[in-house]
């Protein structure tokens, strides 16, 4: 009968009326693209968090369209890691939210990492880390750092056959950008408006063409094909950030150091990278959730910060963290 229907249903009733809000809340979800290291480093500072979290990893390619697919339409993570440059596209298609209350303080935080992800004076994201490439050494292959690019490509005739002398993506702009400003140009003008025009520009395809042509650099290397030539012996030298470092592990047999990035003989001009900041942001959603608020707060903090240091081997983002004493890849960094 009703009643009987009814008083069966009753103790979960009662149930589910006396559970406090947060254990009747679904999972945060987050969503990122660490791989190796770095994501041991994520997951260690959620097993501290004691948050429920739904954790899931794109790859970084389909990391954007995934989140302007999915956010709209209530699929979407709550929290998301993704670096700053994004975040113009990400506002203008109304996919992220300033961060609100999470941000415990401003001077918490390297003055340069807020900036990037400020605008229109909101936060946008909690800094976490600043990332910019470097040079990566096989020490077994190159005992000695030639003193300019030129000097790597050169490499070329002494090495033995199938090695390249370096792999760095040189058809991607990011990668590109540090022999642009060796060559004097600029990807955006103090307007920010498109600036890769001019002799300096043209000047520095031409230098990076002449590489490929010769041999001493992979043509369309993407970052896993840069990562599998370094990690399997095939280049002597690559141009990558600290996650190539978390690819390869602390295990690997691989003996290399990272060295700030050479000059162009051509030039006399140091390699100077862009400087990305990665950060955490919100999705409309996660913004409007206390909890996910409290996370965020938690994931960006000093705690966390010193795990992703030790564990996934980056740079923080905050000013009160210190490196850790004597990690010569952080420092070069």
């Amino acid at each position: 009968s009703f009643f009987r229907a009814l008083k069966a249903l009753l103790p979960a009733f009662l149930i589910a009326f006396l559970l406090p809000a947060a254990a009747l809340a679904e999972p945060i979800r987050l969503w990122h693209a660490y791989r190796g290291d770095e994501q041991k480093a994520l997951e260690a500072i959620l097993a501290k968090s004691g948050v429920e979290v739904e954790l899931l990893a794109l790859p970084y390619d389909a990391f954007g369209s995934k989140l302007a697919a999915s956010i709209p339409l209530g699929d979407g993570p709550d929290l998301f890691i993704d670096t700053h440059e994004r975040l113009g596209d990400y506002r203008a298609r109304k996919i992220v939210a300033p961060v609100g209350d999470a941000l415990e303080s401003e001077e918490a935080f390297l003055p340069a990492a807020l900036a990037a992800v400020r605008a229109e004076g909101q936060v946008w994201g909690l800094p976490l880390s600043p990332k910019c490439m470097a040079l990566y050494v096989n020490t077994d292959l190159a005992p000695t750092v030639p003193a300019d690019i030129e000097g790597i490509a050169e490499l070329r005739t002494t090495l033995p056959a199938g090695v390249y002398p370096l792999a760095y993506e040189a058809m991607g702009a990011y990668a590109h950008a540090a022999f642009l400003a060796a060559f004097g140009g600029r990807l955006l003008d103090d307007a920010d408006q498109f600036a890769f025009v001019g002799k300096e520009a043209d000047a520095s395809l031409e230098f990076a063409r002449g590489l490929i042509e010769r041999g001493a650099v992979p043509e369309d290397a993407d970052g896993s094909l840069v990562t599998s030539l370094f990690k399997s012996g095939k280049a002597a030298f690559a141009i990558s950030g600290p996650w190539l470092a978390a690819e390869l592990g602390a295990q690997t047999s691989l003996h290399y150091r990272v060295v700030s990035l050479p000059r162009v003989r051509a030039t006399g001009e140091l390699l100077r990278p862009l400087i990305t900041v990665e950060s955490l942001i919100f999705s409309p959603k996660g913004a409007a959730r206390e909890d996910a608020r409290r996370l965020a707060a938690f994931i960006a903090g000093p705690e966390a910060a010193t795990i992703r240091a030790e564990v996934g081997r980056t740079v923080t983002a905050r000013a009160d963290v210190a490196m850790p004493a004597g990690d010569t890849l952080l420092q070069a960094f």
